[in-house]
Parts: structure tokens; C-alpha cells; sequence
């Protein structure tokens, strides 16, 4: 119990360095302590709200009280965050599964859930890609829609705060890592409470 309950703190001081990485080339304010608080918060408010997205929104609401007038580039940021946490499980899953493929090649089921995550991945992937290029910010087409919608301004600076990334590949680079370390860090306190029910079983 304890070795989960230390595995599931890293896993959460991944998840807050992750999120203090992507902040930083918006000049914003989260210190690593702050952001390690607000995903403890986060994942309270996940777990008694409903649906996952309560943990989001009080992390949003905490986060822009250090950061006024900037709530819809925070706004962008958490979202981005959360998508790079959804890509680099599916890739993990992705990775596993290689090592597992007579099995899943031998099983119908298995074949097409491991198609649909690749396929769900390699889609994240390539929109990711395109909101950070600037493209969509830059399409005719999606500039005439944001005219006519009242509340406009706040999409096109979303868009804006995707696309300053372009510039910060590194950082990029180290936040999917993280969550790439982070998710593997995630599966850990599952092995190690299974590891300690059949060791209790055994003994």
C-alpha cells in the first residue's frame, strides 16, 4: 500500500511538472509547488464531480487567479495539457501492444481495439500538429466563421496560444515525455496492489 500510494505521488508530480512546463512560454505564473497543488485539487474534484472534466475546471479556477486577464490562454494550455496526457497513454498502449501482437493478431476483438487506438492516436497527433503550425488561425475560412461568431476573440487567442509552442519544441518534446513517464508511473501502483493481494494470497 505504501509503495502504491509513493508511486501514485510521482505519478502526480509528473503530471504538475508537465503542467508548469507548458506555462512557461506564455510568461505565466506556475511555480512547480502551485502546480503540484492545483493536480492534487484537480484530481479531488475528478473523483467526487461529476463526470472528468470537474477537476479541470477548479484547476482553471485557481490557476487564473495568479495569472489575471490571461484566462483564456490558461484556458488552452489545460486542455493542451490534457490532450498530451491522452496522446502519450495511447502511445504507451501502443508500445505494450507490440510486445503482444501474436496474441492480439490471434483475437478479433483485441485486433480492432488495437486499429481504433492507433487510428484514435495518429488523429490527436496530426490535429495537434495543425493547431500548432498557426494554420486554422490563419484559414479564410476559419477567420470569416470567427467574425460572425460574438464571442470570437477568445477562440483566436486560444489558437494563438496553440501556436506559440511552434517556437518551444523542446518543450514539447519534454512534456510528452512526462506524460509518457507519467502514464507508465500510473499502471505501477495497479501492479504493485495486485503484487501485494497474491502475495497475501500465497502467504
Amino acid at each position: 500500500a505504501a509503495a502504491a500510494g509513493i508511486l501514485l505521488l510521482c505519478d502526480l508530480g509528473l503530471m504538475a511538472l508537465r503542467l508548469s512546463l507548458l506555462f512557461r512560454p506564455h510568461n505565466l505564473k506556475l511555480s512547480l509547488g502551485s502546480a503540484f497543488r492545483l493536480t492534487l485539487v484537480g484530481q479531488f474534484f475528478s473523483a467526487f464531480l461529476p463526470g472528468g472534466a470537474g477537476g479541470d475546471v477548479v484547476k482553471l479556477y485557481y490557476a487564473t487567479r495568479e495569472n489575471r486577464g490571461r484566462r483564456t490562454e490558461i484556458v488552452a494550455i489545460v486542455l493542451f495539457d490534457r490532450a498530451i496526457g491522452l496522446i502519450s497513454l495511447l502511445i504507451l498502449s501502443l508500445l505494450i501492444a507490440a510486445f503482444f501482437l501474436p496474441v492480439i493478431r490471434s483475437n478479433p476483438i483485441l485486433s480492432g481495439l488495437l486499429i481504433a487506438t492507433a487510428a484514435l492516436a495518429i488523429t490527436l497527433l496530426a490535429g495537434g500538429m495543425i493547431a500548432i503550425s498557426g494554420y486554422p488561425a490563419r484559414h479564410p475560412l476559419v477567420l470569416r466563421l470567427l467574425a460572425l461568431m460574438p464571442g470570437g476573440s477568445p477562440f483566436r487567442r486560444m489558437m494563438e496560444a496553440l501556436r506559440s509552442y511552434r517556437h518551444n519544441l523542446g518543450t514539447l518534446a519534454a512534456a510528452g515525455g512526462l506524460g509518457l513517464a507519467g502514464n507508465l508511473h500510473a499502471c505501477a501502483p495497479a501492479q504493485a496492489r495486485r503484487h501485494s493481494m497474491s502475495a497475501a494470497c500465497t502467504g
